[in-house]
């Protein structure tokens, strides 16, 4: 379930952007060549602690282009450029177990590139309001709990599905699930073997199918998953023979396509 409602004491009571939406100044460069900005429209969410409410700026966006943004790391006033078009409060609940709630909220932003982000925010008691512990550029897909500790994970798209995926979709990414301890996200897909197996599965499916070639952005995948399974020369044997079999490219070695991506496997860092 992708959202928490809260009836006790604290309350989300807006989680709809165009319901939150504040404007700042307009903002008037004196120096020539700077952007024109006319109006930053800021975008915001809002919760009640203890009967106080609370504003929770996710960040600013005029005109799609870079202007203010969120607070990030340990410090609330520290802050850094992004752009904003959308958020959405996706849990409410005490990761940490010190009897204070964290907020995660997810954030779509657009600059040159459009952005998926998880935010976790704390409730920081010196200063009386809430910051961002943790963010990670990541696309959400769902939120359940899977180790059944009344703590959700977070099953994301994190992009990684190396160069051979650059026109691919989302759905021929490779499965990741996260954890929030409270002060950052982790990656826990190794914790879930079979869920990882089921994912190697469909990706292999895909492979052969080999629907408008998508073995080329199926099958990293695929090694991917066997990779984090401990079967990587299961995974490499099943790669070169689906990749000879259906992949009918004349300039496709797959031996090297395999060996170039087992390099990006090594390589690979869950926070870049």
């Amino acid at each position: 379930m992708r959202k928490i409602v809260i009836y006790a004491f604290i309350a989300i009571v807006c989680f709809s952007i165009s319901a939150c939406e504040n404007y700042a100044p307009a903002v008037s460069p004196e120096k020539i060549g700077e952007p024109q900005f006319s109006v930053a429209k800021k975008t915001s969410l809002e919760v009640y602690r203890n009967g106080k409410s609370y504003e929770i700026v996710i960040g600013y966006d005029s005109g799609r282009a870079p202007f203010y943004a969120t607070p990030t790391g340990k410090s609330p006033e520290k802050w850094s450029e992004t752009v904003v078009d959308g958020a959405e409060i996706e849990s409410y609940s005490d990761f940490d177990k010190d009897g204070e709630a964290e907020i995660v909220v997810s954030k779509f932003s657009c600059g040159t590139y459009c952005v998926n982000w998880l935010l976790a925010y704390k409730y920081n008691s010196a200063n009386d309001n809430y910051f961002v512990a943790d963010e990670i550029g990541v696309d959400l897909k769902e939120q359940i709990d899977l180790d059944h500790d009344s703590i959700p994970e977070f099953i994301v798209y994190d992009g990684f599905c190396f160069r051979w995926c650059s026109h691919g979709t989302q759905a021929y990414s490779a499965l990741t699930i996260l954890e929030y301890n409270g002060d950052e996200f982790s990656d826990a897909t190794a914790q879930f073997p079979e869920l990882v197996q089921e994912d190697a599965n469909r990706l292999l499916d895909l492979s052969k199918t080999n629907e408008h070639d998508s073995a080329y952005i199926t099958l990293p995948g695929y090694l991917f998953n066997m990779y984090r399974l401990d079967k990587i020369e299961e995974g490499r044997r099943v790669f070169n023979e689906v990749c000879n079999t259906v992949i009918k490219s004349e300039s496709t070695d797959c031996e090297s396509f395999r060996l170039e991506v087992e390099e990006s496997i090594l390589g690979y860092k869950f926070r870049p």
